[in-house]
C-alpha cells in the first residue's frame, strides 16, 4: 500500500458526504476485494494471547454483557479484522443508528455499541468495525462503545504482551 493507513486516516472532514469520498479512496487490500480498517491491524493470535493471559481464554460475552459503554478514544486501537465490506460501512454513514442499541448477536452478546476489549495493554476492537470505520470517516477521534478491560484484574497486564 502506497498511502499508509495513517496518512489516509488523516485527511477528516465533519460532512457524511466526504466520508464517503474518503471511503472510496481508503487504500484496497492485497488480495483487492476489501479495504483494509484505519486501524492497527494485528493478528488474531496476539489478540487471544492477550485475552489468555489477562485470565480469559474462552468465550468473552458474559463479561461483554455486563461491561460498560464509555467513550473510548480511537487512536491506537488494534484489530484482528483487515478488511471491512465498503458497502457496509455506507450504510453506516448514511444511518450511524442502524444497529438498534439492543440489538443481540447470534451469540447471544449484545451488539448495540462497538465493543472495544483492553487485554495485554492494547486496546482491541473486538466487534462494530464497520461503525467504527464510518465513525473515523466522518472524522471522529473517539466512540462510545462496551469497554472491557481485563487487564483491570490482573497485576502485571502489559508484561511480555508487545
Amino acid at each position: 500500500m502506497s498511502n499508509g493507513l495513517s496518512e489516509w486516516s488523516g485527511r477528516r472532514g465533519p460532512d457524511v458526504r466526504q466520508a464517503m469520498i474518503r471511503l472510496e479512496s481508503l487504500p484496497q487490500a492485497r488480495h483487492g476485494v476489501r479495504p483494509p480498517p484505519p486501524l492497527v491491524v494485528d493478528q488474531k493470535d496476539r489478540y487471544h494471547q492477550a485475552c489468555a493471559r489477562a485470565g480469559n481464554g474462552g468465550h468473552l460475552s458474559p463479561e461483554i454483557k455486563r461491561a460498560p459503554i464509555e467513550v473510548v478514544q480511537l487512536d491506537g486501537v488494534h484489530t484482528i479484522q483487515g478488511s471491512v465490506n465498503p458497502t457496509r460501512v455506507l450504510q453506516y454513514l448514511r444511518d450511524p443508528e442502524l444497529t438498534p442499541r439492543d440489538a443481540v448477536g447470534p451469540h447471544g452478546g449484545p451488539v448495540g455499541y462497538p465493543i472495544v476489549v483492553r487485554a495485554g495493554g492494547i486496546r482491541w476492537l473486538h466487534d462494530g468495525h464497520h461503525r467504527v470505520v464510518a465513525n473515523l470517516l466522518r472524522g471522529e477521534r473517539s466512540i462510545r462503545a462496551r469497554y472491557l478491560d481485563l487487564d483491570a484484574r490482573t497485576p502485571n497486564p502489559g508484561l511480555g504482551v508487545r
